[in-house]
């Protein structure tokens, strides 16, 4: 393409709570690019503990040995980098093509569809031969194809890290994390705890999903909010007193709770010379597919060369 260009709404910042399953799908797209999660501190997913709320373990899965079968491993990575890694690969020029500005705290404020311009708020117009729309659940880009809506999807997550160290030296806490590599899962009727490690097993990663009412009642959609470790104990009352013990640890200053969304179904998510990409297009809520919905459609608008006549209809094929 003529260039590479990326403008992003907030500067990057440290992300909290944040990480990711990369599946062995995932991870083959990743070692096509040289990037290896294990070099910069993935953890294998070796192990599957599923508990009932109250710390009754119902399935034990070592996962070594049936993990041999895929092609490529099953890790467990902690996002903020992951991120820098592939900044790095998309900026630097290590890889293939012209590498990528990044225009930090660039808002837009206008996209020209058809002529494949956008407009930044210091008025500023950048011109692209694809405009990419990949900005989030709250998308800018998605209203010049559709205004489609949000809804609640009825849940919630807490999410935030703790150290391993922690849990270690608790008494009650220890037996939580006799296993590296291990993710758990406290299964309630209607709300569920996953844990797993990250960073070379040195943090644990915890998705505490639970009916929305209980810490959004206010206002449903409100995004990246401060949460508080009371408000989580008592949304998992009943739950394993050992779980409990441990998120009792976590610095409140890192406790955020995002609501889950959903939106109407787009009629396409394409228009003209843009196309929208992740949640911009499809929100996704958890379910334990990991990174991949995000990561396919990016690669695979890498290799398609959406360019002259035959634009229109390669940007159509990007859609899920």
């Amino acid at each position: 393409m003529g260039q590479s260009l990326s403008s992003k709404i907030a500067p990057f910042a440290s992300e909290i709570g944040a990480a990711v399953h990369l599946s062995p799908n995932s991870n083959g797209i990743l070692r096509r690019w040289s990037i290896y999660a294990e070099e910069f501190g993935a953890n294998p997913m070796d192990r599957l503990i599923e508990l009932l709320p109250d710390g009754q373990i119902v399935k034990d899965i070592d996962l070594r040995e049936p993990n041999k079968r895929w092609q490529h491993p099953w890790h467990l990575v902690h996002r903020v980098n992951l991120h820098e890694r592939l900044k790095k690969l998309a900026t630097l020029g290590e890889g293939e093509g012209i590498p990528a500005k990044l225009h930090i705290s660039s808002k837009v404020t206008d996209v020209d569809t058809s002529q494949g311009f956008i407009t930044l708020a210091n008025g500023e117009r950048v011109s692209a031969d694809v405009i990419i729309g990949a900005d989030g659940i709250y998308s800018v880009t998605r209203k010049y194809i559709k205004d489609a809506k949000l809804f609640s999807s009825g849940k919630a997550a807490f999410r935030f890290l703790i150290p391993r160290s922690v849990a270690e030296a608790g008494p009650i806490t220890a037996s939580l994390v006799e296993h590296h590599n291990t993710l758990r899962l406290w299964f309630g009727d209607d709300r569920r705890i996953v844990m797993y490690p990250c960073n070379n097993n040195k943090l644990l990663n915890f998705v505490c999903i639970h009916p929305d009412t209980e810490s959004h009642a206010a206002k449903r959609d409100e995004w990246n909010k401060q949460g508080s470790v009371e408000q989580v104990l008592k949304v998992f009352e009943a739950f394993d007193p050992a779980v409990k013990a441990l998120i009792a640890k976590v610095d409140p200053s890192t406790l955020k709770v995002w609501p889950l969304l959903d939106m109407e179904q787009m009629p396409t998510s394409t228009k003209g010379k843009m196309v929208l990409l992740g949640d911009a297009g499809h929100p996704f809520t958890p379910r334990e597919y990991t990174l991949h919905p995000a990561l396919f459609p990016a690669t695979t608008n890498t290799s398609m060369q959406i360019r002259g006549k035959e634009q229109a209809r390669r940007l159509k094929m990007l859609q899920l």
